[in-house]
């Protein structure tokens, strides 16, 4: 995710923070899409992570230059710390019920297979 955050503010500095951030969003669809139909495929799972860290990068480097850019000197600290804690925040929010969520949905935990499998289970059993 950070690894190329010198080379997108560069890219940044030199075609401007909008199309770049612009282009972070291309890159997340992109990467949505390469995990969305990977069908298991560890490659492509794998090329769609690298991806979303990449295009993660863009933006948050986009975005964080124009709100900088937006904020008088004095108040930046503050904003931008502010918008960071934020972010976290919702990560976290977003991030907990990520796991359990699909799993309830499923009726999947430990020691029970995805719903998908158990209903097949039971049609294989019935006959």
């Amino acid at each position: 995710m950070y690894a190329f955050s010198p080379v997108v503010g560069r890219l940044a500095d030199r075609i401007g923070h909008l199309p770049t951030a612009v282009a972070g969003q291309v890159v997340f669809i992109v990467s949505a899409l390469l995990s969305g139909l990977s069908h298991g495929s560890v490659g492509m799972v794998m090329s769609g992570l690298f991806l979303l860290g990449l295009g993660r990068s863009f933006s948050l480097v986009a975005g964080s230059a124009m709100l900088s850019e937006a904020t008088p000197a004095a108040l930046r600290p503050g904003v931008q710390g502010t918008t960071d804690t934020a972010m976290n925040v919702v990560a976290a929010v977003g991030a907990g019920p990520a796991g359990p969520g699909p799993a309830a949905a499923t009726r999947s935990g430990p020691g029970r297979p995805p719903l998908g499998v158990r209903s097949r289970l039971r049609r294989w059993r019935s006959r």
